[in-house]
């Protein structure tokens, strides 16, 4: 019997890069869902309970801290992996999003698309 397709949740209100990320992580064999803000994307985490999301910090209707202190107080959202990817690189945000359970972060601007995959990759092989 075929493992099960991993699925990854990406909440990225910038469209290249939301689009960018979708068709790296479906070549490399990854179901992806696309939300373009955090209210969305929330109720898209409940509805699908996905494998892993990928959060945005700077996003419209709810920025990525308000979505992981909402995922975080929900008890199946209490533990979902998250990897936060963002530009947001000062000390404040990265204490903010990574003093939260399963929670790792990585700055953008610092990336390539394949270094963003093979995170990604190597997070979901290790659920």
């Amino acid at each position: 019997m075929a493992e099960k397709k991993k699925t990854v949740l990406v909440l990225e209100d910038d469209e290249l890069i939301a689009e960018a990320l979708k068709e790296g992580l479906t070549r490399a064999g990854i179901k992806v869902i696309n939300a373009v803000d955090g209210e969305a994307g929330l109720a898209m985490a409940y509805k699908y309970h996905p494998d892993l999301i990928i959060l945005d910090l700077m996003m419209p209707k709810k920025d990525g801290h308000e979505v992981l202190a909402e995922l975080r107080a929900d008890k199946w959202g209490h533990d979902v992996p998250v990897t936060v990817l963002t530009n947001a690189n000062d000390n404040i945000d990265i204490f903010l999003a990574t003093k939260h359970i399963n929670t790792n972060y990585a700055v953008k601007s610092s990336m390539t698309l394949a270094d963003i995959i093979k995170t990604i990759k190597t997070r979901l092989a290790a659920l």
